[in-house]
């Protein structure tokens, strides 16, 4: 058997979120601990932990302290005896079966329109964080201006009225199949509920010396003097702001060291290029 008495994970946490119908529903995650992003300006932007799904078992809980020839705790034994519908198989030990003629699977449960923990513990666990995600969205708009009023709550109510919609396109009432559970992954979004639409259009590998200077302009460099009789251009330095770059490349290499280290863009690394055109969204 695999020693797992010194398993762990730096520069992470083991935690736990509860259920809200069922309480004693503890789903294990991990919070990873993320640096600060370094912007442009020179400023420092802090990052909230992310969380993904634990899936060590109990040996990710620093205070466990059983072995692997023990067994595993047996998680849903509370749950399945507590909806009494299960009897001891007489003559094997610690085997259940159903105590009357009707099943007891999950799926039989979600037809009745019940919602039991282990539901609800893979939807938390599918779900990852994602009403926090998508507050998020809102809260880092880079212009105060255009930050929509209680954009948060009026974006979660789209993306809840969009997936009781496919619902019933599909013919499924909500929440009494769980089917709907993994329909979708999280981690995507609904198109009709972006706000932008691309579409890659190309992808290579080139050095990162390759760009050329129309293509460091789409990449966002600032202008920051322009002279309408001679077309002279100035580009921002991200290393010395106090001064300019004559070139929009080396604006750009200015703005890559200052993103991953200074003297990086000199090594000339493989980079992915990846191009792609705006697409628009059509909403109803």
């Amino acid at each position: 058997m695999n020693d797992t008495s010194n398993l762990s994970y730096p520069g992470s946490r083991r935690i736990y979120v509860p259920g809200r119908l069922y309480p004693d529903v503890r789903v294990p995650m991990r919070e990873i601990i993320l640096g600060d992003t370094l912007l442009p300006d020179g400023t420092a932007h802090p990052n909230d932990p992310v969380r993904v799904y634990d899936c060590s078992g109990p040996w990710g809980d620093a205070a466990y302290e059983g072995t692997a020839e023990e067994g595993l705790p047996s998680l849903r034994a509370a749950w399945i005896r507590a909806r009494g519908d299960v009897i001891e198989d007489v003559g094997q030990e610690r085997t259940l079966r159903a105590a009357g003629k009707m099943p007891v699977t999950q799926r039989y449960y979600a037809q009745q329109g019940v919602i039991t923990p282990e539901m609800e513990f893979v939807a938390i666990r599918e779900n990852l964080g994602r009403e926090q995600a998508f507050k998020a969205i809102y809260d880092r708009y880079p212009n105060a201006k255009s930050r929509p009023d209680e954009a948060a709550e009026a974006w979660l109510e789209r993306l809840k009225e969009q997936s009781l919609g496919d619902c019933r396109k599909a013919g499924v009432k909500p929440w009494l199949d769980r089917s709907v559970l993994r329909r979708r992954q999280a981690m995507f979004l609904p198109r009709c509920a972006s706000r932008i639409l691309l579409e890659i259009t190309d992808i290579e590998v080139r050095k990162l010396k390759s760009i050329t200077a129309e293509e460091a302009r789409a990449e966002g460099i600032e202008a920051i003097f322009y002279d309408e009789e001679t077309s002279a251009t100035g580009w921002k330095n991200y290393l010395e702001p106090e001064s300019m770059c004559i070139r929009a490349r080396d604006s750009f290499f200015t703005l890559w060291d200052r993103l991953h280290g200074a003297g990086e863009a000199e090594k000339d690394p493989w980079v992915w290029m990846i191009k792609f055109k705006v697409l628009e969204v059509k909403t109803k």
